[in-house]
């Protein structure tokens, strides 16, 4: 590596929070919460710059999946220098571990407010034990 790169990647660091296609582990920022009570799971994700149209849910086995696409434009470098990018706009598939087992993953609702994806999962009902009865 040339001085140079060791500069770009420097620089690349510092501007988009990560270098290449390694992503900081904290993005997106997410609150897991469970009602004490029914066992139903909310997650927020803080994704600040995001249109309800570049953010992408569903379920893959046990999984959540959000999938957020980048539709901004790149500005343009000759006119613009940017000096710090603390609001990151990543493209990239994120997975949440939901147990199908315990949560009715068909029961999902999900709303996009100011910023804030808001996904509710219900708990299922837990199973009662089943009496068999022994015969002779």
């Amino acid at each position: 590596m040339n001085p140079i790169d060791a500069f770009k990647v420097f620089d690349e660091f510092f501007i988009n929070g990560h270098v290449g296609a390694y992503p900081a582990p904290n993005f997106p920022p997410v609150d897991v919460s469970a009602n004490n009570e029914t066992k139903d799971l909310t997650f927020r994700v803080a994704l600040a710059g995001y249109s309800k149209d570049e953010v992408k849910l569903s379920f893959e086995g046990d999984f959540l999946v959000l999938k957020l696409e980048n539709n901004a434009k790149e500005e343009d470098e000759d006119k613009i220098s940017v000096l710090k990018k603390g609001i990151r706009k990543s493209t990239g598939t994120w997975r949440l571990t939901v147990p199908s087992s315990k949560y009715e993953t068909g029961k999902v609702t999900a709303s996009f407010v100011d910023g804030i994806l808001t996904v509710f999962i219900p708990a299922r009902e837990e199973e009662k034990p089943k009496v068999i009865e022994i015969t002779a």
